[in-house]
């Protein structure tokens, strides 16, 4: 297929010692290497580029699949001016944590921002226009505060039985929230949700110069715990 310039192959197409193919042969890899390619054939048509020509718009390409939560070794999230810049009421370390684009705990360092129930994180900035605001919660990815054996081994198992208890949410994560925009000089509310996920973006599409979040309740833990908070 190498006399064919406009295509991109997804999947375990690659060479690899045993030991190597071990880490590549499972469904998310292979569903992570589709978004990928997905992204880069989407950069490739906003550019009117071919495949191999997409080398000069690969931070792009990353920082595209790192908004979406994908994790890159190495490779860090841009974080936006906007929050980089910006003035807040957060200690020098949780700021460092949370503007670090680091979202999870790599061996024994976490680089999360842990805080009160209903104690307010506030960011100012420079107005400008936002598109939506992007959150990253803490589900215990490594699943760390389960005793289970087979969820630990397993966190992506769907099947059970009838007779089987059901695995709870993770207790780390936020469960009501809510976030505030500051238009002008008012703050306006523009979410308030039950979450169940890792990920959330809060749609804004106007100019703001401010954001407010406010952890309302966890599933167990008694601190919210947050490892992202931006514009996009």
């Amino acid at each position: 297929m190498k006399n064919i310039k406009n295509l991109f192959f997804a999947g375990r197409n690659i060479s690899a010692t045993h030991m190597a193919l071990s880490s590549t042969r499972v469904m998310a890899t292979c569903a992570l290497l589709g978004q990928a390619v997905g992204v880069a054939a989407f950069v490739a048509n906003k550019y009117g580029l071919q495949p191999k020509e997409l080398t000069s718009r690969i931070e792009e390409i990353q920082q595209i699949l790192r908004d979406e939560d994908c994790f890159l070794l190495q490779t860090p999230r841009k974080i936006s001016a906007a929050l980089t810049y910006s003035k807040h009421n957060l200690t020098e370390k949780q700021f460092s944590n949370l503007t670090s684009g680091i979202e999870r705990k790599i061996g024994s360092t976490d680089y999360v921002v842990e805080v009160e129930k209903k104690q307010e994180i506030i960011f100012e900035f420079q107005e400008e226009y936002c598109n939506k605001i992007r959150l990253i919660f803490d589900n215990d990815i490594a699943r760390e505060t389960y005793t289970d054996y087979d969820f630990k081994q397993y966190p992506m198992k769907r099947i059970h039985y009838l007779n089987e208890q059901k695995y709870p949410m993770p207790t780390g994560l936020v469960k009501e929230y809510e976030v505030f925009v500051k238009v002008g000089d008012c703050w306006k509310q523009v979410e308030t949700k039950e979450n169940h996920q890792r990920l959330q973006f809060i749609s804004v599409q106007e100019k703001i110069s401010g954001i407010k979040f406010v952890g309302i309740s966890t599933y167990g833990s008694e601190k919210i715990r947050l490892y992202s908070i931006d514009v996009l």
